[in-house]
């Protein structure tokens, strides 16, 4: 016989059973902060995640042009120093910079980017101490409402954490110039210029995404490239199975890159991009003769090759420091160096050669005519041909002997410089310089070989490195050769290193551009920063050679010294004022037979101080 219990027993034993369910429900660890729970409300802990992912994203910083900088975000994905980001990122960089978690720096080096699909993998050259590399999640395996986090570097803020959903997936994206982004990821998490390049990730701390693109003008529109897409291209760039892709059917300017195209776009945009660049400010609207870019902060246009009209001949580079004119024979114009220590009157010494490497002759001031920052500001008022076989510059070689040049960089530069002297005329003056921990003038001006290359040959390293010290020493004694013909070649690893060095990074440079002295760099050592190397050339109207072989080093120091043989000296008036501003601009000629050429060149004025 059973006896049913009463009414009010069974309602308390189901509480008590409800009750003990609820807290063995909420003492799973997941009830507060589930990290595989990628869904909207589950609470995770998104400081957890963040610690555990933030290691692996970097910060880029790319140098463009001459003068412009800009930034951008990237992952690591391996131990071996490859990190992933979008192509426009670093596709027109002369630099790039990797910034890590805690703030050290390396140099990285471009093993491949494709801008069709806006990926690009850089490597860097550090302990792999420094490497924590992500994991990629199945980015096919999304579902719109899961939650993303996007780290990144936005406005040149690091490692900036930001939260938000899967939007939206499989979006086909018109740039508005009918190329078209295919099937990207669409996120509420915000992303900025200086995302660019950065992961997104799911709950798990795994990538999904690299953020690409946002929608200007709009609350948290932003769009990343699967990350099935990234991993697959990535890794066969790692491996040098994917091309770089440079030779596109489209003219890009500054920083722009192309995606593909589709028959029939869905969706028509006005972008913007996630990067940095020299300004983050510009909004991108179509007008008839520009289309807006899908990438580069700064607005840059892609007009198509087809559209582009000029009345000179399309320019390519052809030889290091030589501009050549493509469809007609050959004409190149190199600018050799621009003294305005005379303000108003500018002196530029440039060559104009054929392509038998002659100078052309007959050139005068109606053959000249000035562009770019100085449009208006300046008219040529001379031109004077000095050209002779026989004519004697003269040159100081900077000879790097600090620690980091220990042994085989060293012996190198030794025979470099050398190979330098070797290669001149007798008539030709050289001055030697060293430079470690202090700065040194071995041997001043003179013609004697003998004397000279002893002294080459018994340098010795040690110390740390005065580059900058150096550089603004080499320039000084330039300035005041024997002759007005002159160069400076740096032969360095190109480090400023233990903070030695009297006057910056700007002021050595500055004193070569007021100067009006070309400093050459030839990059040689075990760990090249060719930051500096390629700035100071560049802003002095000369060449950087990054790590030549023996007999290509020949060939350069018999370059070198053609050029300065073959001069046309150009004077302009200036009407600038002496307040130590920087000019980009551009010297244009027209030979006697209509061939026209025109090359970029640098006016830093002096600053004039009344006592």
């Amino acid at each position: 016989m059973s006896v049913s219990p009463p009414r009010q027993y069974g309602i308390c034993l189901l509480l008590a059973c409800l009750l003990f369910a609820l807290a063995q429900f909420g003492a799973q660890p997941g009830w507060k902060a589930r990290a595989d729970d990628n869904t909207p409300g589950s609470g995770a802990d998104y400081a957890a995640i963040y610690r555990r992912v933030s290691p692996s994203v970097v910060s880029i910083e790319i140098e463009i042009g001459l003068f412009d900088d800009a930034s951008g975000t990237g992952f690591v994905v391996d131990k071996l120093g490859h990190i992933v980001t979008n192509a426009h990122v670093v596709e027109d960089a002369r630099n790039i910079t990797v910034v890590f978690h805690d703030g050290s720096k390396a140099t990285a080096e471009m093993v491949g980017f494709d801008p069709f699909e806006d990926i690009a993998v850089i490597k860097v050259h550090v302990s792999t101490n420094f490497l924590r590399p992500v994991t990629f999640g199945d980015s096919d395996a999304l579902a719109v409402g899961q939650w993303a986090l996007a780290i990144g570097n936005p406005y040149g803020l690091e490692g900036a954490l930001t939260i938000g959903i899967i939007s939206a997936l499989h979006r086909d994206l018109e740039l508005g110039d009918g190329t078209v982004m295919q099937d990207m990821i669409q996120t509420d998490a915000a992303i900025n210029p200086g995302n660019s390049g950065g992961p997104l990730f799911n709950l798990s701390g795994e990538v999904v995404g690299i953020n690409t693109l946002i929608r200007r003008s709009s609350n948290n529109l932003g769009f990343a490239i699967p990350s099935n897409r990234v991993k697959r291209i990535s890794e066969n760039m790692s491996a040098r199975k994917h091309f770089r892709i440079t030779n596109t059917p489209w003219l890009t300017l500054n920083r722009t890159v192309v995606a593909r195209r589709i028959a029939t776009p869905r969706l028509t945009w006005t972008l913007a991009p996630t990067s940095t660049g020299p300004t983050v400010t510009s909004t991108l609207v179509p007008t008839d003769t520009q289309t807006p870019s899908p990438h580069g902060a700064d607005a840059p246009v892609l007009r198509s090759c087809s559209e582009s009209s000029t009345p000179h001949p399309t320019l390519e580079r052809d030889t290091p420091g030589r501009v050549t004119s493509k469809g007609m024979a050959a004409i190149s114009l190199d600018v050799i160096g621009v003294d305005s220590t005379d303000l108003s009157r500018v002196s530029i010494y440039t060559s104009v050669l054929d392509a038998s490497g002659q100078l052309i002759s007959g050139l005068d001031v109606g053959n000249f005519s000035i562009g770019g920052d100085l449009a208006g500001l300046a008219n040529v008022t001379r031109v004077e041909n000095v050209t002779d076989d026989d004519l004697a510059f003269a040159s100081v070689l900077v000879i790097d002997t600090s620690s980091s040049m220990a042994d085989r960089p060293l012996r190198q530069a030794k025979r470099a410089a050398a190979q330098y002297v070797k290669s001149l005329r007798s008539n030709d003056p050289v001055a030697i310089v060293t430079f470690s921990t202090t700065v040194s003038l071995v041997v001043d001006y003179t013609t004697d070989r003998d004397l000279l290359l002893r002294a080459i040959d018994s340098l010795a390293y040690g110390g740390q490195t005065a580059l900058y010290d150096a550089t603004y020493l080499g320039t000084e004694i330039a300035k005041r050769a024997p002759l007005p013909h002159r160069a400076v070649v740096i032969l360095s690893d190109g480090g400023e290193f233990g903070d030695v060095s009297a006057r910056n990074r700007d002021e050595s440079i500055k004193a070569a551009t007021v100067n009006g002295v070309p400093v050459h760099t030839v990059g040689l050592g075990w760990s090249i920063d060719r930051r500096f190397l390629e700035v100071v050339s560049a802003e002095t109207n000369a060449e950087f050679y990054d790590s030549p072989l023996p007999e290509q080093l020949l060939t350069i120091f018999q370059n070198l010294a053609h050029l300065f043989r073959t001069q046309y000296i150009i004077t302009i008036c200036a009407d600038v004022p002496a307040d130590g501003t920087r000019y980009d601009f551009s010297l244009e000629v027209t030979a006697p037979d209509g061939r026209y050429i025109s090359g970029m060149a640098t006016l830093r004025v002096p600053t004039l101080r009344l006592d």
